[in-house]
């Protein structure tokens, strides 16, 4: 709330479009949020795999979270139940997706003895 505030405010004294300050928002979270993800994170070993992501994909996730939150502000300018219709599309088309990608990796095995994933021999 305050954050609109600001914004509003700023819209009414500099004339500033409220959509520039959208988007400076969403790009302050996307590098907020790559920064606790690589620091701290990292420190407390929440971090996949324990490793920290490179530079360029650090920059990707910001370009990903900014274009998104774009398309989330076109969408929400539009119409806000064609937003509401949008998000609910996009989360369940993405829980299709990562059941689908699940069930493909983590085949369950037809053995217990059989290991899941043999390492070949050379």
């Amino acid at each position: 709330m305050t954050f609109l505030a600001l914004f509003s405010i700023l819209n009414i004294l500099l004339r500033i479009p409220f959509n520039f300050f959208y988007l400076l928002g969403n790009f302050f979270v996307g590098i907020t949020w790559e920064s606790t993800e690589n620091f701290i994170l990292y420190k407390l070993k929440y971090k996949f795999a324990h490793r920290r992501d490179s530079i360029i994909n650090s920059f990707m996730d910001i370009v990903f979270f900014v274009t998104g939150g774009l398309i989330a502000m076109f969408i929400l300018l539009l119409d806000i139940s064609l937003f509401f219709v949008s998000t609910m599309v996009f989360l369940f088309s993405s829980m299709i997706l990562l059941d689908v990608y699940a069930l493909k990796t983590l085949k369950p095995t037809k053995n217990k003895n059989e290991k899941r994933h043999p390492i070949p021999r050379e």
